[in-house]
Formats: C-alpha cells, structure tokens, sequence
C-alpha cells in the first residue's frame, strides 16, 4: 500500500526522484529501510519508536547534525511556525479515500510551498517547522537546505514535545502565526498552542491561519477542513478566539508583505480505490514549477 505522495518531490522542482522511494532528500538515502518500515508501522498503529537506542538513536543524531550545519537565525520578528506540516503527504495519503479529505490535503500542501517558495525577506518573516526526525529526512530537511524554512524544529513523532528541551522558548517574544496538524487538543498542532502559551498564555501574539490546518483523517469525517482551532488549557479543550484565526493571505497583508500566487495547476481527478491510491498516473497532467533561488538580500 502507498502510503506517502510520490509527487512530493516535483512540488519542488525535483524532476528526478524515484516515486517509489519515500525520502525525497539523497543525503538521507540510506535511511530509506529504516522510514519506510517506521511508516508501515505508524500505519498499522504499531509504532514504538524510541530515538534514543540503537539505529533510531543513530538516525537522530544525523539528523541533529544535519539540521545544526544548516539552520539559520531568525531575523524577524514574526514567525510562521509548521507543525509537522507535511505529515499527511508522507503517511496519509491511502487515507484519503472519501468526500473532499484529498482536496483539502493537496490544498494545504500546495498553499503552504507556494508561501515557501515566494522568497520572503527573511527579516520581515521567518518560516519555521517543526518535524519528526524521519519526516525531516523526507521533506523539510531540504527546505532547510535551499533556505526555504530557517529552522526545524526536531520533535516525537506523534507529538509535538521538541527531542531537545526549551526549544519553543526562542520564539517567546515572536508574533507567531502557526500551521500544520492536526488540529486538536490532544494532537500535534494543540500540542505546539501548548508549547508556547506556557510563556504566552494571554494569545496576545499568536494566531491560527486556518486554511493551513488540518484534522486528522483518523477523525473518520469527509473534510480535513477545521471548524474550530482547538488545544490544551488547565487540562480543559480550549478554542482559540475567533479574532485570532485568520487566513494565509491576511496573516502575509497584516504585516506589510504582499500575497503569495498559488504555483499549481491540479486537474480534476477521479475519485481514489477505497484500498489502495496511486498517484502515478496523474503525474504527467501536473504542471509543476520549478524551484526558485531563496531570497537574497539586495
């Protein structure tokens, strides 16, 4: 069963990745065994991993090492955090097989690279995401590498609890606008509101871009689309204020910058085998951008 996106590459400009492989990053090829059995187990609910023994331990440090060489600071005063921002498109995808969950997975991806890719000034604003070490091997890793995101953020794999401690207190004097998934209480997302209303409880620089969310497609509904933001608060499932929700497109217009084009064409597909989803076959009818330069200072 396919559960990652073969297409994820070519959102990049990645013309020659092997659509079978799940890691889109070949410093990290190696690992390929290791992601691939750890997806398998993530899908059938079996998932025990533990990054501080054996290879799992090894895998991490790589990916620590890698993430310290390339990280950059962050300038600005306002941050877009992603929380795990491409999870869905690594393991979900064969979940996606009923009302629109697809499209509204596709759209979120597709929204969120097309911001990447714009080239922000990076003292204006600061892309950071937060990821699990096997989906920074994927995906964000190479964001980092091209400068598209400042920084990853390394946490558990079904949890947003950052591997190192007092990562999130960097962002303390930030205006954060935040991303990702899932949207949840209990789930990633809610955990990231948790992270950083410790030192900001009173919301007063935090906001939620709804059309960058997602549900879990575990939650059994046809949309991954939100109606409430939702996390933890005194151990009592909290909404964020509606006047703290805001859109991608008005998150960028509320400080100063102007909006991001969609890079995508997507023609209509038809709907998915409820079993098993290819990708393979539609990839022709894409058309695909190609990756710019990250922003340079003039």
């Amino acid at each position: 069963m396919i559960h990652h996106d073969p297409n994820l590459a070519r959102m990049i400009g990645i013309e020659d990745h092997d659509p079978d492989k799940i890691i889109v990053n070949p410093r990290f090829s190696e690992w390929e065994w290791f992601v691939a059995e750890n997806n398998e187990k993530a899908f059938a609910m079996n998932d025990d991993r533990d990054y501080q023994k054996g290879e799992a331990k090894k895998f991490r440090e790589q990916c620590q090492e890698h993430r310290r060489y390339h990280k950059k600071p962050v300038l600005s005063e306002t941050v877009f955090l992603l929380t795990h921002p491409f999870f869905t498109q690594i393991k979900s995808m064969c979940t996606l097989d009923k009302g629109t969950r697809r499209k509204d997975a596709t759209d979120v991806v597709q929204k969120t690279l097309s911001i990447l890719l714009h080239g922000y000034d990076p003292e204006k604003v600061s892309f950071v995401a937060t990821d699990s070490p096997d989906h920074y091997a994927v995906f964000s890793s190479i964001l980092l590498e091209r400068g598209l995101l400042r920084d990853v953020i390394l946490t558990n794999f079904n949890n947003s609890e950052a591997l190192e401690e007092s990562e999130f207190d960097f962002y303390k004097d930030k205006t954060i606008y935040c991303a990702g998934g899932y949207n949840g209480a209990m789930s990633c997302l809610g955990g990231t509101f948790f992270q950083i209303l410790k030192s900001k409880p009173e919301l007063k620089k935090v906001f939620a871009i709804k059309d960058l969310i997602l549900n879990s497609p575990q939650n059994g509904e046809d949309t991954l689309v939100p109606q409430e933001i939702e996390y933890l608060l005194d151990g009592k499932t909290t909404s964020i204020a509606e006047e703290r929700i805001i859109s991608s497109q008005k998150s960028l217009e509320s400080i100063g910058l102007e909006p991001y084009e969609n890079r995508y064409e997507t023609p209509a597909q038809p709907d998915p085998p409820v079993k098993r989803v290819s990708f393979l076959g539609s990839i022709r009818n894409i058309v695909w951008p190609t990756a710019p330069k990250p922003y340079q200072s003039p």
